[in-house]
C-alpha cells in the first residue's frame, strides 16, 4: 500500500520541485521594487541631512 501511494505523489513532489526552482516573474519585480524603495529612502535621508 505505502509504494502505491509513494508511485502516485511521486509526479506531484516532482512538480513542486519544478515550481520551486524557476525563478518567478513576481520575484524578478519585487527585487527590483526592494531595491528601488531602499534607494529613494537613501535619497530621502540624505537630501533631508543636508
Amino acid at each position: 500500500m505505502d509504494a502505491a501511494v509513494q508511485r502516485q505523489i511521486e509526479p506531484l513532489m516532482e512538480q513542486i520541485e519544478a515550481m520551486d526552482s524557476r525563478l518567478r516573474f513576481t520575484d524578478v519585480i519585487s527585487g527590483l521594487f526592494l531595491i528601488l524603495g531602499l534607494a529613494g529612502m537613501g535619497l530621502w535621508a540624505n537630501g533631508r541631512r543636508k
